[in-house]
């Protein structure tokens, strides 16, 4: 019977769970054949460098998202690693990394000189039980080490040693094989062993009971495999066969069974937590995932569709890329992280209605969106409710193009069908122009003006009649005929108009002209049309064009503000609370960090937005600091606050520079090289470069400059590899930089500087050798010469 219960359980949690948000998953394998040594990873480790180190059962990789650099153990060489089986990586604030074996001890590696250190790997005074290790933590200048003949406290500058074991004089230690450690912010260091857990104060240097530890090593006095503390405070303790919560404030322990079906053979190895706070548990059996966020209470995990097979490692580094090191099949990286970005389902069949083209609020909690064929949208930012605002027979074949909100007067236009008053009060609607596309409204004074396809009309707001303006007063340009990308009143009740003849003009409030602006770029074949138009503070104004250009304007001075590649329209610029520039284009979204000229992060369908088009009067802001895009696949809104991402999502290294197809020697390692030497026979140079943002490779694009020999950049797609040959003797610079695929480029190229010196016969002190050599000889001939007429 308890059987029967437990199945139906196991049941209804399948089915919750089944409708749960789960990992996206992108996942890239690495393995033997890509360059990695071994099959089996058991350590990860992002390095302060940017560069990913991997243990493995044979040897020490370092990944630079192209290719694998594999430090092996050399028996003669004491300054290689000692043992190939690498069981856990870290790093101290000098950018040392520290690695424990099995059966090797503890190394130390200098990534620049690419030296090894080694540590209690001699079978001296139980040095053999030592040399076995499993865990490491480095707090400041102390190397915890977790090994089978105790705890070890190393300190890693002058080498001083201690030995915490089962027997210690200092308080409770459950046993001395020690198989896993956490650190947590109090200095209390947690330590997993065969026989449950322990716990010292690394201040006092003495062990302590911890109320719920205690507890739990009472009733679970077994093999503890992996010990994690959560952002929230809990411990986690991964064994054969279950996952333990230790609820440290609540002095509670929950105990969960991973598997659905009844199994006690799944061994939890790793266990980590995502930048959403969901706990990843890496097993003999794949990886779980907690359904929801860490919390006080119970909630369940689902075995996530990562690879199913033996995990022995897990990381996820600050670009949200999740890092799975198996025991079988190498590694995975996935990368495709979900993001918080809500979307808005506008129109439930699926049909042109989904495409938003402007976005207005209506009061405190809705907001209005203007659909193709769908009529007016309303949309409720509390309940979140979709309905219906204004739509019947008449409208559904009209494409909605922009919105005014008058008083009880809401004014629409439309694509084909010309311009509406709609009252919102007794839901009267008037046809007030049944001519052209309407693309822009806006207020002036007694007018509602309004930006068509065929030029700039104005109407009165009360008798919706079109009207002029005084003759003293009349518009100085002609706009007739011309199309209207935008008509913006700003803050000083002036007008900015962009159209397709006349540019970009700044009317004052009775539209007399203050400034025509006419921004070229002689390095662009088209001349720009702006697009979009955003207000900023003290009279700064943020201009997109259809050619990836944003313009800054303060008092209406120009200047270069942000270029994202000329086939990319702007559509929509918005500023979120923390000053960063969110931007809508025609392939997506990007953030413009604050302070910064080029440091971006670029949006797309993989990154959680439901479309790459967006539309330019589509863009809001509401009091929450909520974002709300509209484009060709409804609307997509979120805070910023809550999407996380990186001031630099990758940075480019030259990783690599070879000389007639053979590495250079150098002091340094190439990446850490800012110049080099070389001779007039090694005039054959192959440079390597690559994305530590880790990127897929068909996601990426490079472009590169070889100064000295060439003045313009050559773009490569899928190529980490570029080879000159036949170089004169000079001064050479090689710089690179890499971008994604829809052509943005990162903020820090890199560089490497190269001289090629000549041969000796082609030096300066050969020619003055020579010229030294001629003025000696015609000396000598003319002081032969003299003297040979002064004895004659």
């Amino acid at each position: 019977m308890r059987r029967i219960g437990v199945i139906i359980v196991a049941f209804i949690l399948g089915v919750l769970s089944y409708g749960q948000a789960q990992i996206p998953i992108d996942l890239t394998n690495f393995n033997i054949e890509q360059g990695l040594s071994n099959y089996r990873v058991h350590a990860i480790h992002k390095g302060q460098d940017g560069f990913v180190w991997i243990g493995t059962d044979n040897g020490l990789n370092r990944f630079d998202g192209s290719n694998f650099k594999i430090y092996h153990n050399n028996p003669a060489d004491t300054t290689t690693i000692s043992k190939g089986k690498i069981l856990k990586i870290d790093q101290d604030k000098d950018g040392i990394l520290w690695f424990v074996t099995d059966g090797g001890g503890l190394n130390s590696f200098n990534p620049i000189t690419e030296k090894v250190m080694r540590f209690f790997d001699k079978d001296e005074h139980r040095q053999l039980h030592w040399s076995y290790m499993k865990d490491l933590i480095i707090q400041d200048d102390t190397i915890w080490v977790a090994s089978w003949g105790g705890l070890i406290q190393f300190n890693r500058l002058n080498y001083q040693t201690r030995v915490f074991t089962w027997n210690s004089t200092l308080g409770k230690m459950r046993n001395e094989d020690v198989k896993s450690m956490s650190l947590d912010k109090r200095g209390l260091l947690w330590l997993g062993t065969t026989y449950g857990v322990s716990v010292l104060n690394t201040k006092t240097m003495n062990f302590v009971d911890v109320n719920v530890v205690e507890k739990y090593n009472a009733e679970n006095n077994s093999d503890v495999r992996t010990l994690y503390l959560d952002s929230s405070g809990n411990l986690w303790i991964g064994k054969i066969g279950s996952l333990l919560c230790l609820n440290l404030t609540q002095n509670t322990i929950h105990n969960y069974t991973l598997d659905q079906e009844e199994t006690t053979s799944n061994i939890i190895n790793s266990i980590t937590e995502d930048y959403e706070n969901h706990i990843w548990v890496g097993t003999e059996n794949g990886v779980f995932v907690s359904e929801e966020k860490i919390k006080e209470g119970v909630y369940g995990f689902y075995q996530s569709k990562l690879p199913s097979t033996t995990i022995h490692s897990l990381l996820i580094d600050n670009n949200q890329f999740a890092w799975i090191g198996t025991g079988n099949n190498g590694l995975y990286i996935n990368n495709n992280s979900p993001k918080k970005i809500t979307h808005i389902e506008v129109d439930k069949n699926g049909n042109i209605g989904k495409e938003v083209r402007s976005i207005m609020p209506f009061n405190k909690e809705e907001l209005l969106f203007s659909t193709y064929r769908e009529g007016i949208v309303k949309y409720n930012t509390s309940t979140q409710e979709v309905s219906s605002f204004l739509k019947n027979k008449k409208l559904e074949k009209y494409k909605i193009t922009a919105l005014l909100l008058d008083k009880d007067n809401l004014w629409f236009g439309t694509l084909y069908n010309g311009l509406f008053v709609f009252n919102v009060v007794n839901k009267s609607i008037v046809q007030v122009d049944e001519n052209g596309a309407i693309i822009s409204l806006s207020i002036g004074g007694e007018r509602v003006v309004v930006g068509t396809s065929s030029g700039l009309r104005f109407y009165d707001r009360g008798t919706f009649k079109t009207t002029g303006l005084p003759k003293e007063n009349e518009v100085p340009v002609s706009f007739y005929g011309d199309y209207i990308e935008f008509v913006y009143r700003d803050k000083s009740n002036n007008f900015w108009i962009s159209s397709s003849a006349n540019g970009l003009c700044v009317l004052d409030s009775q539209f007399r002209l203050l400034k025509r602006i006419n921004f070229k770029d002689e390095e662009k074949v088209k001349p720009y049309s702006y697009t979009s138009i955003y207000e900023g503070d003290a009279q700064q104004f943020y201009l997109g064009t259809n050619s990836g250009l944003i313009n800054k304007y303060v008092d209406y001075n120009g200047g270069l503000f942000f270029d994202l590649g000329s086939d990319i329209e702007i559509t929509g610029i918005i500023q979120d609370q923390s000053k960063n520039f969110w931007i809508s284009s025609s392939k997506g979204v990007y953030l413009k960090h604050k302070g910064s000229s080029t440091a971006y992060n670029y949006f797309g369908k993989k990154e959680g937005f439901n479309s790459y088009q967006f539309f330019s009067q589509s863009v809001y802001s509401d009091s929450s600091g909520n974002i709300y895009f509209g484009g060709a696949n409804g609307v997509d809104y979120f805070n910023p606050k809550d999407v996380v991402y990186q001031e630099q999502k990758g940075r480019v290294i030259i990783n690599g520079l070879l000389v007639h197809n053979k590495p250079i020697q150098t002091d340094t390692i190439i990446p850490q090289k800012r110049e080099v030497v070389i001779n007039y026979k090694q005039n054959v140079v192959t440079f390597n470069y690559s994305n530590l943002g880790f990127e897929k490779r068909e996601n990426n694009q490079y472009r590169y400059i070889l100064k000295g020999l060439s003045s313009g950049w050559v773009t490569v797609q899928n190529q980490n590899a570029v080879s000159f040959a036949n170089l004169l003797p000079g001064n050479y610079e090689f710089v690179v930089q890499s971008g994604n695929k829809f052509g943005v480029w990162d903020a820090q190229p890199a560089s490497i500087k190269m001289t090629i010196l000549p041969p000796f016969w082609m030096t300066w002190q050969f020619y003055g050798l020579c010229v030294g050599v001629f003025l000696v000889v015609i000396f000598v001939g003319v002081y032969t010469r003299i003297n040979r007429k002064v004895k004659e």
